[in-house]
């Protein structure tokens, strides 16, 4: 190249200097608007007839109402992947537009991308244990309410579609309705409380009396450590436990709950058995329970007892399953894990039950929990209702060689032995409430622990065992309080053009409905009466075309991938054409 060309003195040299230095800057420019805005989903042309990757108007309201609220928190939404992955994946790509979407439109909404592979530590906050299994096929909702505590969900991407019954295919995006009901529930309670009960001589932790509250200072700790704050509630001295409240902990009680006779007769008045249960069923209540398996409390137990537990003044001793102690009783029992894939204990403790050296939970002085509904069967609907059941869970049992001891007198010790066999230490049952509507279900739980070793010092202050994990899991699980977007905005068979959804499927020019099938196949509505298909069958083989790229998103690809050459091919084919006409 002759360099005279570009470094002459003469004012053609110069002139052309700065001609070339121009063309590279507005290149580099050009390439900078074409790219960047893009990378936040301005430039990009929805031509679906879904509208697939465009935010309906019903969803962006559904959002203002708890964005643009007064005080609303920032909202953070944190996916696990690099951002050229959550593009590449067709069932990704939808949600992280969807974000992105929201991020632009409200100030205190904020979306993040962490390689988790990379920077595993930059979503450890969000982690219960150190072996909480968080993947790049996860989205974590975050909001903060002060004192650098989080309320955060975290969500499958996959679950953002409406599946089939194995969850291989993927015929609907209920997305809106599901990330709304997300942002609602990391917002719903600005400072989520645990509140020990007290007024039965319960072992609890008073935050106001700290120095009489060691023998709960374990269980304090693993709360606050939870993002809780930890106070105490009399139910007899409260209407109706406080809005804050995400669980309720009756630890060890000695006495039982009563029934005011003398109030009995106004209209008005609650017990306090009622008050628990009240928060319970309407507003998706937790509560934990370690009772003295030899302290008998009718009143307690007989409502316990419409939750599914049943407990026996006995003990449970079991000479295989146990570790030894002091005389080799047998009553440190090692809990054993329910490690079924579909049970509700292996959801719980997974992370924990599943590698092959597992830490061990261990319980000492227990008794023995019996499932209270009918027969046999670990469900039972509510009387009363029709979309409403109990199911009852085994947490913690023993091994098959444990024996079950009772007292032949209330003043003996426990030595006659009433059965053998795998016995219950731990249970929960949880309420489910469904809304056939939107396929949404809401739970409120009761766990019953028939030992007070559950919630003690020595239980979760021993570092060896996984006590103090487990629990954590268990609290952090049954403590969620979830709210739910309108019904009009999604559901499963909501997603159609009379509720905003957004059903896969394409009108041809003549507005006759077109069917596309995920192998590039059409078959029309009228074809489908014609040889007497089954259209719902139709409908829900051709909603597995997931768009994988819109006709407007190739159009600007292929735009933006050509408009840069043909610039600067216009640019030097215009200096070149001067240059030879000079």
């Amino acid at each position: 190249m002759n360099l005279q060309k570009i470094f002459g003195t003469s004012r053609r040299t110069k002139r052309f200097t700065v001609l070339t230095i121009f063309v590279v800057i507005c290149a580099l420019a050009l390439n900078f608007l074409l790219t960047a805005p893009m990378e936040r989903a301005g430039l990009r042309i929805d031509n679906t007839y879904e509208k697939l990757y465009t935010p309906t108007d019903a969803f962006v309201e559904s959002c203002a109402k708890a964005l643009d609220a007064e005080n609303a928190p920032e909202v953070t939404m944190t996916f696990c992947a690099d951002p050229d992955v959550l593009t590449k994946s067709a069932t990704y790509r939808v949600t992280y537009y969807m974000a992105l979407a929201v991020q632009k439109r409200f100030d205190n909404f904020t979306v993040k991308t962490v390689n988790i592979t990379k920077n595993p530590t930059a979503i450890a906050k969000f982690k219960t244990t150190s072996r909480t299994e968080i993947t790049s096929a996860n989205v974590i909702l975050s909001s903060s309410y002060g004192e650098g505590d989080l309320s955060y969900r975290i969500a499958s991407l996959n679950g953002f579609w409406v599946t089939d019954s194995e969850g291989s295919s993927y015929y609907a995006y209920d997305g809106e309705y599901r990330f709304v009901s997300l942002l609602y529930s990391v917002m719903a309670v600005q400072r989520p409380t645990a509140y020990f009960i007290t007024g039965h001589g319960e072992t609890v932790y008073d935050v106001n009396n700290p120095d009489a509250s060691g023998a709960a200072g374990e269980l304090y700790d693993l709360l606050r450590d939870g993002g809780m704050q930890v106070k105490t509630i009399n139910l007899s001295d409260v209407s109706a436990v406080p809005e804050d409240c995400v669980l309720l902990i009756l630890n060890n009680p000695r006495t039982d709950f009563t029934f005011d006779e003398t109030k009995a007769a106004s209209l008005s008045y609650e017990s306090e058995l009622e008050k628990l249960d009240r928060y319970l069923i309407d507003r998706q209540g937790a509560l934990i329970v370690a009772k003295d398996h030899g302290v008998t409390l009718p009143n307690l137990e007989i409502y316990l007892n419409e939750w599914g537990f049943s407990f026996r003044d006995v003990q449970i001793k079991d000479a295989v399953g146990s570790l030894s102690d002091e005389g080799n009783t047998g009553t440190v029992l090692v809990a054993q894990y329910d490690t079924e894939d579909d049970s509700y204990g292996d959801s719980i403790y997974h992370e924990i039950s599943s590698y092959s050296s597992a830490a061990r939970t261990v319980l000492s002085d227990c008794g023995d929990i019996v499932c209270s509904f009918y027969g046999t069967a670990d469900e039972a609907g509510e009387p009363g209702t029709t979309n409403t059941t109990r199911t009852f869970a085994p947490l913690f049992t023993t091994t098959e060689n444990a024996k079950v001891y009772a007292k032949p007198d209330s003043e003996s010790a426990y030595t006659d032995l009433v059965s053998e066999g795998e016995r219950i230490l731990v249970a929960t049952s949880a309420r489910i409430a469904k809304n056939s509507y939107s396929d949404t279900d809401k739970y409120s739980y009761v766990c019953c622990a028939s030992t007070t070793d559950f919630l003690s010092n020595a239980s979760l202050g021993n570092t060896s065992f996984a006590n103090r994990d487990v629990l954590a899991l268990l609290i952090h699980n049954v403590s969620r309080v979830d709210e739910y977007a309108e019904d009009s905005l999604g559901g499963l068979s909501l997603n159609s053009d009379a509720t905003y959804g957004k059903i896969l499927y394409t009108p041809s020019l003549n507005e006759e409905t077109v069917f596309v099938y995920a192998s590039g196949d059409v078959i029309t509505e009228s074809e489908v009466a014609e040889n007497e298909l089954d259209m719902a069958s139709v409908r829900g083989a051709a909603m597995k075309e997931l768009h994988p790229m819109t006709d407007g998103l190739k159009t600007g690809i292929a735009v933006a991938a050509c408009t840069l050459p043909l610039v600067i091919l216009a640019v030097c084919a215009f200096v070149l054409i001067r240059r030879k006409n000079r």
